[in-house]
């Protein structure tokens, strides 16, 4: 479905992946893990063609170097580590803009484009912050519009880079279901995480990045000690699955 294949990345003169070969396929929630600086965002960016990178990517056959940034839209919301807005939006016109890749220009919104952002507002448990500022927003607040605005029009994929560091566990618990929720829906949901408990809980699968490249897919006590150079043992308790290190 979104094929990698043979994805090479130098930046600045600096291998950062090499030989990345992956199959993603709709309905799954996959999480991206390994240390800091493995390239795990630097491979979403390639995903977004926001990276100058060798090899192919492709949607259905489609590679993605051969489309422009509305049509990659309509198949890949994507949510930011880190976005910093200066412009004084409102969180729903801020939220409205997700569907710009269905409009001639901005602000041209319908009935139906109002429902959809009701909908995603209740989602996101919002309804309260419509009409606030971005900017009178904490952290954790913008990154739950950053997911309404992605989420507006269901996209294919759902690309997440991190979103969990500005939630306080309980909404990082309630995205994380969001996400396999999704994931039921047939959205091919694939989110860069460093909380190995949320990762080894919510997702169903998993692409540790090491040495530039994909090093391990299965979610065990060896691949967390190759990657973290830590000792660990996973235990079932209560039906959840617990990481002792």
């Amino acid at each position: 479905m979104l094929k990698i294949e043979n994805l090479k990345l130098n930046y600045e003169n600096n291998l950062i992946l090499n030989q990345v070969n992956y199959e993603f396929n709709l309905g799954k929630f996959y999480a991206i893990l390994g240390a800091n600086g493995c390239g795990k965002s630097s491979l979403l960016k390639c995903i977004l063609n926001l990276n100058n990178y060798e090899g192919s990517i492709s949607y259905k056959n489609t590679n993605l170097k051969t489309l422009n940034s509305k049509e990659l839209a309509k198949i890949i919301s994507y949510i930011p580590q880190k976005s910093s807005i200066f412009m004084p939006f409102i969180v729903k016109d801020f939220i409205l803009m997700g569907l710009f890749k269905n409009k001639a220009y901005f602000f041209s919104y319908n009935k139906d484009d109002y429902k959809k952002l009701d909908e995603v507002l209740e989602l996101l448990e919002l309804k309260n912050y419509k009409n606030r500022l971005i900017q009178s927003l904490s952290g954790g607040e913008f990154a739950r519009v950053l997911m309404a605005r992605a989420l507006i029009e269901k996209p294919k994929i759902l690309l997440i880079d991190e979103v969990n560091a500005a939630l306080d566990i309980n909404y990082s618990i309630y995205i994380m279901n969001l996400c396999k929720k999704l994931a039921k829906e047939n959205i091919c949901v694939i989110m860069v995480i460093h909380d190995l408990y949320l990762a080894l809980n919510y997702c169903s699968d998993f692409i540790f990045i090491q040495d530039k490249k994909i090093a391990y897919t299965d979610f065990n006590a060896n691949s967390i000690k190759n990657i973290f150079k830590i000792e660990n043992q996973i235990h079932n308790i209560n039906n959840k699955k617990v990481l002792i290190y």
